[in-house]
């Protein structure tokens, strides 16, 4: 067949795929993706993760903005917070970064430790000490810290 014949053909296909529209009516558009975006990736991606619907992964820095927008947006009391994240600590479904230190910041959060010092503090329990410029911090820390807290 020669290029002509397959130029009708293709035109044929193309003119009963796009009925009633005539093709003379279609804008043919092309879309380059910078180089840093990797939309072949971006599908391989999901389609992985479709089959993990019931599972959810919760980061630390995840953790600390949720406890923000539930605590200073939405008013709820600190005791409300700290039994929310302990409720979804024990989902199987959800899987914490480090869940020990995650387990020991909420509780530090139920003693009075704000959640972000809570967070640094559960997540240097192998550390000598932790040294912070926070004096509040240093005396509240005393009895529910894992880790001696230091002025600096």
């Amino acid at each position: 067949m020669d290029s002509k014949a397959r130029t009708i053909g293709l035109n044929s296909l193309l003119a009963a795929h796009f009925a009633p529209l005539e093709l003379d009516e279609l804008v043919v558009t092309r879309r380059d993706f910078p180089h840093w975006m990797r939309p072949d990736l971006q599908r391989a991606l999901e389609s992985l993760l479709a089959g993990l619907v019931d599972s959810r992964f919760c980061g630390a820095r995840v953790r600390n903005h949720e406890f923000w927008v539930l605590r200073y947006s939405y008013g709820l009391p600190t005791a409300a917070i700290a039994r929310s994240f302990l409720a979804l600590l024990g989902l199987p479904t959800v899987t914490f970064e480090d869940a020990p230190a995650a387990h020991l910041a909420i509780r530090m959060l139920e003693r009075g430790i704000d959640f972000a010092d809570a967070l640094h503090l559960a997540s240097s329990a192998a550390a000598e000490r932790f040294v912070t410029f926070d004096a509040r911090l240093v005396k509240r820390a005393r009895k529910v810290s894992p880790v001696p807290v230091v002025l600096a």
